[in-house]
């Protein structure tokens, strides 16, 4: 139980680290600031 939960929240760190690397590229590809607030309050929600 305990290393399944240890494996659920690696997992979920390494998701939230590649969505906001996918998200910074982004924002450089397009040489545009998205608004970061909105995207930290609605993706853990989505989760």
């Amino acid at each position: 139980m305990l290393t399944e939960t240890m494996a659920n929240i690696k997992t979920f760190n390494k998701v939230g680290s590649a969505v906001t690397h996918k998200l910074s590229s982004i924002s450089k590809i397009t040489n545009m600031k998205p608004n970061t607030q909105t995207w930290e309050t609605r993706i853990p929600r989505i989760i």
